[in-house]
């Protein structure tokens, strides 16, 4: 796991200083890469790469970034890991490719020279991918299929710049800071920053699954989507769900899983989970001691506002960690500790969020305890269903439906609508009869964080980002996937995996991680999983609350998890930011603005 950058500009105009400037970037990414930094550069064009490293994998300086080929002619800086490296390897070898390291990346490397772009859908893992090929002078930028990895790339006065952080770019001053307004609508409305779209209107994600090649004239020449995992949810519903084999679903499920999570443990230093008193981490954790790993070491935060409440995950999960015989590091965080990382928090977030803190501070833990690699179980629920959406979207509709004709019903909704926003103060509520009609308007009601009244009602009102005529979300929807489905439950699957997944939980996970050098690896969220998984994903339904999950183990789930009320990865983060902010006389987000002001 690490950090890339680079830079390519016109060497008719006048050059910048290459090697400061990518000094620049691998300094402000040192945390995610403290082990090693390297920098490359072409010395016949005004071109350089640059690499910060955190070993995981072939601890050794061979395995060093900007890698070289064996031929001489391409120069890799690699984000990531590649679990499937091993299988590669040794199919190259007998194709006659010869290795000095145990690396991924020199795998990547030969890969490239034998296939090109055509290898990117054979790697299994999380990648962001930057190779320069030093006869034609042409880059080749690519990410993994769901975007776990970032990467951005940004059109400068003389040619174009990329790293794996925005602030990164930012930090060389060679770009204006210019606000991108739909960069902060989606932030308003979503608690996030859809891609591609970026704070700063200059700026741009490469978007997950696509590669892009950049040629000596200085030219985008092709940029492909090789990989669109929405495309698994389409084909997923062609597969019936009308008389299936239960025990072949459960088997197969099985089957997929045990062979993604024994790819995510691949490494060379010791790793951990991060332990909830949930299905899922203890899905995972139990799967992960079936297949044998030892010396493993289970993470959970404990807070004390929540002892003795159902939001205290920690007492749950040591008996979780004692019934699977794991070492527990319960790590207890104060509203002292908080309001004293509220600052470094928010820097670490690269662009804003409202969510990850609690990954940021079980990333801590998991430091103060010498790792390197965690697991986590984000992803299983958009996977498996596990949302409360996933039923009450549809029943919500289908009671629509059925009652639609009835002259009185929008005006009936209309009232406990207005009813329901007084009593709950929830603004949300008087969206809702103008998103009944459609399962993506009920999706989107659901991940909405604003009113759209308020929203429109805002500063914000002159942004195009979203049409907002009669709460028409067509065109946003679009945006993030144009393949519709009529099966609601496969629907919503595959929404929240393409939009709350992709641009909250994976881009949290990722900079929470990060930041303290660590390396958070996913087995749920694995593209190749997912493909697996296809010809029974639309049976899932049949399966309510994890039971195909519970099912996918051979030693017994206790049942104080099953039967556990889910509540999510909780922190009292508002209780902490009402506190502190009425203590320093100043609302949150002001001091947020303060921060963002400063640093963007």
């Amino acid at each position: 796991m690490c950090g890339i950058s680079g830079i390519y500009e016109d060497y008719i105009k006048p050059k910048r200083f290459i090697k400061s400037t990518l000094n620049i970037m691998n300094q402000s990414m040192v945390r995610r890469g403290p082990d090693a930094q390297g920098i490359w550069i072409d010395k016949k064009i005004n071109f350089g790469m640059a690499h910060t490293r955190l070993s995981i994998i072939d601890l050794t300086s061979k395995a060093n970034q900007p890698m070289i080929s064996f031929d001489n002619r391409y120069v890799i800086a690699f984000n990531g890991e590649i679990y499937n490296f091993f299988d590669l390897k040794s199919e190259l070898i007998k194709q006659g490719f010869r290795f000095t390291t145990n690396s991924d990346t020199e795998v990547i490397l030969n890969l490239f020279i034998k296939y090109k772009h055509k290898m990117l859908t054979r790697l299994r893992g999380m990648f962001a991918i930057a190779i320069w090929d030093t006869k034609n002078k042409k880059l080749f930028l690519a990410r993994d299929p769901y975007g776990i990895k970032p990467l951005y790339i940004a059109k400068t006065s003389n040619g174009w710049i990329f790293a794996s952080q925005v602030k990164a770019i930012l930090e060389t001053n060679i770009l204006a800071r210019d606000i991108d307004q739909k960069g902060v609508d989606s932030f308003q409305l979503f608690g996030n920053v859809n891609e591609p779209y970026t704070w700063f209107k200059n700026i741009r994600a490469v978007p997950s699954g696509s590669f892009l090649e950049i040629d000596k004239n200085l030219k985008i020449t092709s940029t492909f989507k090789y990989w669109d995992i929405a495309d698994s949810w389409i084909r997923a519903s062609k597969f019936s769900s009308k008389n299936f084999d239960r025990k072949n679903v459960i088997n197969n499920v099985r089957k997929f899983l045990i062979e993604s999570i024994k790819y995510h443990l691949v490494s060379d230093v010791k790793i951990g989970i991060l332990l909830s008193a949930g299905v899922d981490s203890t899905i995972l954790l139990s799967l992960i001691k079936e297949l044998g790993l030892k010396n493993i070491i289970a993470i959970t935060v404990q807070f004390d506002e929540f002892l003795g409440t159902v939001n205290d995950e920690s007492a749950i999960a040591a008996d979780i960690a004692s019934h699977f015989g794991v070492e527990h590091y319960i790590r207890k965080v104060s509203k002292a500790e908080f309001e004293a990382d509220i600052g470094l928090i928010t820097l670490s977030m690269d662009q804003p969020s409202i969510d990850g803190v609690n990954t940021w501070y079980a990333c801590k833990a998991a430091s103060e305890k010498k790792l390197k690699v965690v697991l986590s179980g984000v992803g299983a629920d958009e996977i498996f269903f596990g949302y409360p959406a996933f039923t009450q979207i549809p029943k919500i509709f289908a009671i629509y439906n059925n009652f639609k004709k009835l002259f009185f019903l929008k005006f009936f909704l209309y009232l406990l609508c207005q009813l329901l926003s007084q009593v709950t103060s929830k603004k949300k509520w008087r969206d809702f009869p103008g998103l009944i009609s459609n399962i993506d308007n009920l999706w989107l009601a659901k991940r909405l964080i604003t009113s759209i009244n308020e929203f429109q009602n805002s500063n914000h009102s002159e942004s195009r980002f979203l049409k907002f005529r009669k709460y028409n979300f067509k065109d946003w929807i679009l945006n993030l996937t144009s393949k519709n489905l009529k099966n609601p439950e496969l629907r919503i699957s595959q929404l929240d995996s393409l939009g709350y997944l992709r641009n909250q939980l994976l881009r949290d996970s990722d900079w929470a991680s990060m930041s303290h050098s660590v390396e958070l690896r996913t087995p749920f969220v694995d593209a190749h999983f997912l493909k697996n998984l296809e010809p029974y994903l639309s049976s899932f339904k049949f399966f309510p609350n994890k039971e195909l999950l519970i099912k996918s183990v051979i030693k017994e789930i206790p049942d104080y998890v099953i039967s556990r009320k889910k509540t999510g990865f909780n922190i009292p983060i508002n209780k902490w930011y009402s506190e502190i902010c009425n203590k320093k006389n100043k609302k949150w987000l002001q001091k947020v603005a303060e921060i963002y002001e400063l640093q963007f």
